[in-house]
Parts: structure tokens; C-alpha cells; sequence
């Protein structure tokens, strides 16, 4: 458990990050990111595992 000084440091470091990300996207491009095939492959599998022995997927 953070204390009141702390847990309000913490707030000001996220806040400082969202307006640095915010002025960054007036200015520069951002790449997009996603998960590799792999692990969406793999994600499907199980998904499909699990309907196959009658779970919820």
C-alpha cells in the first residue's frame, strides 16, 4: 500500500507521461505495434481447444 505522498508522486509521473505522449501525436508518427502471428495462432488454438471440450471461449 503506497502512502498518500507517494500514491500522489505516482499521479503526477502518469500525468507527466500522458501530456509527453499527447504533444508527441501532434508531432510525430507513431508505429503501430501488434502481437506476432505466433501468438495469435496460438491464442486461436486454445480458443478452439476449449469450444472442441465444450468450454467457453
Amino acid at each position: 500500500m503506497l502512502d498518500e505522498e507517494d500514491s500522489e508522486e505516482g499521479v503526477i509521473q502518469v500525468n507527466s507521461v500522458i501530456d509527453a505522449l499527447e504533444d508527441g501525436a501532434e508531432t510525430q508518427a507513431f508505429a503501430m505495434i501488434s502481437r506476432p502471428f505466433w501468438a495469435k495462432q496460438a491464442d486461436r488454438k486454445r480458443r478452439e481447444a476449449l469450444v472442441l471440450e465444450g468450454g467457453v471461449a
